[in-house]
């Protein structure tokens, strides 16, 4: 584990409130390099080979983890310029934890331009959570310049927690989002300046997909001669909604403008901005403008114009998210003495919040209906086959699982009917490759293959198949296929007269056997060649016996004498003595 020096590890307690930790997913940068990193199961860092910056790879089996990516510049002097992009798979449910802190003792300004494009697949709930600090007790400026890149996929929701605490002299922000259908985007802004700070906030949110909406607020104080710019543009492209709220506290000679830019082009684009910006000076003057404040904020505001705060109660409100102001009864303007209360309303919750729709799939539909309805959805169901899921299951949602969808949404089930019924194509005297793309398309498998000879397939070819065309059956279903190997005849070849060991090879060339029946003499073949065979002519199946007459050449003529015959002709017995 690296250890880490008291300036780095003071910056960090500002900027990840969670606490960093050097576990699981992380990256800390320090200074222009990575000082230490390190994986989880599901998230993976990988450092830039062509520019500085990482890439992080969010795998769609992330559920509820966090991966923490601060970065500390304490180097006077110095720009620090890094690209991260995050790759987020679809199904991920994650939280990113960012941010920077600047800590200048220094003369010469210090800078830090963190770009971060975001890669959003479908059915992602993506939470991106980023700080910007300054602090030392140089002269030297401290900017911060961060570029915040968003491409969101279907169903998926976003939401963008950015806060400014104090001590960054020049920011720009740059926030680009694009949203397809049905995903959601939630912004949340906080910007404090004092002295003669300047901050500028640019937001454009573009709604391409239908059903696609955003909610943004912006809350900020402005104090000193400090000035702020936020300039929001939504655009919406399809049936979409989005709301953008600016609520600023103004005090000394400080500035705020909100420069909206709201751009319709669909008939069902619905886009609302709203800006309210209060100033509060030192005769006693009170314009406060609490409403979206948390109560912790709203009192340090209060208690900085030595006023206090009473709430009077806590309601549900239709605008305010639980914890913060919904309603100020001491009015804006009202005059009011030092050490006055005022009187406001806190929100219990936010009616219409969207809550995380409960992933149901491959429950029975009775289950999935009771898990939906407790978590205070109201589901229906459709239903339709499908190969993979169980007759009677859930196969999916709309809106999708992990996606966010107000109290009592309609949900839509899609329930299965089981494997639709397939029908089996006829494949006979098709080639083996077509017939396997045939069964295939049906929804089918092929099975074993087996190869037999037949006079009328041609080779390779389909001769016959184990379930008879046109019967349905189901999905995935294997068909077996029996393959022609061509035909097993053989042509006879007349070898009379021919020797002995030609017919014996050809006959084991194709297959034959052969089989000598007999020798026996003739003077009209030599000794050694084939007399006869049968058969002679035609043509016969492969393993077929040819049998065959082989030659013992001419039978020899009877020359022996017998009898007791001389060359003389004398008869008798005895020896012919002659002359001595």
């Amino acid at each position: 584990m690296m250890t880490l020096d008291e300036i780095t590890k003071k910056v960090l307690e500002q900027i990840d409130a969670s606490g960093f930790k050097q576990s699981g997913a992380f990256n800390l940068r320090h200074n222009g390099i990575a000082l230490c990193h390190g994986d989880s199961e599901h998230i993976k860092i990988k450092k830039k080979q062509d520019k500085p910056g990482i890439d992080i790879y969010i795998d769609g089996k992330t559920d509820g983890e966090e991966v923490h990516i601060p970065v500390v510049v304490d180097a006077t002097g110095m720009t620090d310029v890094v690209y991260n992009d995050f790759y987020i798979e679809e199904g991920a449910n994650v939280t990113i934890v960012a941010g920077c802190g600047i800590h200048n003792s220094g003369c010469n300004e210090s800078r830090h331009d963190g770009i971060h494009t975001f890669h959003v697949e479908k059915n992602c709930n993506v939470r991106y959570v980023e700080k910007h600090y300054g602090e030392g007790e140089g002269t030297g400026t401290r900017v911060l310049n961060p570029v915040t890149e968003v491409y969101l996929g279907e169903n998926s929701v976003f939401t963008l927690d950015t806060a400014q605490i104090k001590g960054v002299d020049s920011t720009v922000r740059e926030n680009n989002v694009y949203l397809e259908a049905n995903s959601k985007l939630y912004v949340i802004e906080k910007l404090m300046t004092h002295g003669n700070q300047e901050a500028t906030s640019n937001m454009m949110v573009e709604m391409n997909g239908e059903g696609s909406s955003a909610q943004i607020v912006s809350r900020s104080v402005a104090k000193g001669s400090s000035r702020q710019i936020f300039h929001p543009r939504a655009v919406g492209k399809n049936l979409c909604h989005a709301h953008v709220q600016c609520d600023s506290i103004i005090m000394d000679h400080a500035e705020v403008s909100s420069i909206p830019e709201i751009n319709a082009k669909h008939v069902d684009a619905a886009i609302i901005h709203e800006a309210a910006i209060g100033r509060i000076n030192d005769e006693q003057l009170v314009k406060l403008r609490t409403l979206g404040m948390t109560e912790e904020e709203a009192t340090k505001a209060l208690k900085d114009k030595n006023l206090g705060i009473k709430v009077d109660s806590r309601e549900d409100s239709e605008k305010y998210e639980e914890g913060t102001v919904s309603e100020q009864k001491t009015k804006a303007g009202t005059k009011v003495k030092k050490h006055s209360t005022v009187h406001v309303v806190v929100s219990s919750a936010l009616i219409g919040k969207e809550i995380i729709v409960p992933d149901v799939s491959g429950m029975s539909e009775d289950e999935a209906q009771e898990k939906l309805t407790d978590a205070g959805f109201k589901p229906t169901s459709e239903f339709q086959y499908d190969d993979n899921v169980a007759e009677g299951n859930v196969i999916s949602t709309t809106p999708a699982a992990n996606s966010k969808a107000a109290k009592d949404t309609q949900i839509k089930m899609i329930v299965s009917k089981g494997a639709q019924k397939k029908t089996v194509p006829d494949v006979r005297g098709k080639s083996e490759a077509d017939a396997r793309s045939e069964i295939q398309a049906a929804g089918l498998t092929v099975g074993s293959t087996s190869t037999q000879h037949d006079d009328s397939v041609a080779k390779g070819n389909v001769i016959s198949q184990s379930v008879t065309p046109g019967k349905k059956v189901s999905a995935g279903t294997a068909v077996n296929l029996v393959l022609s190997s061509g035909s097993d005849k053989v042509s006879i070849q007349n070898f009379a007269g021919k020797d002995e060991e030609e017919l014996l090879s050809w006959a084991s060339q194709n297959g034959l056997n052969a089989s000598k029946q007999k020798d026996e003499y003739s003077s009209n073949y030599e000794e050694g060649t084939i007399i006869s065979m049968s058969p002679a002519s035609g043509s016969v199946s492969k393993g077929s016996t040819i049998t065959y007459v082989l030659s013992r050449g001419p039978k020899p003529s009877d020359n022996t004498n017998t009898g007791g015959n001389t060359d003389n002709g004398n008869s008798g017995s005895g020896s012919d003595s002659g002359q001595q």
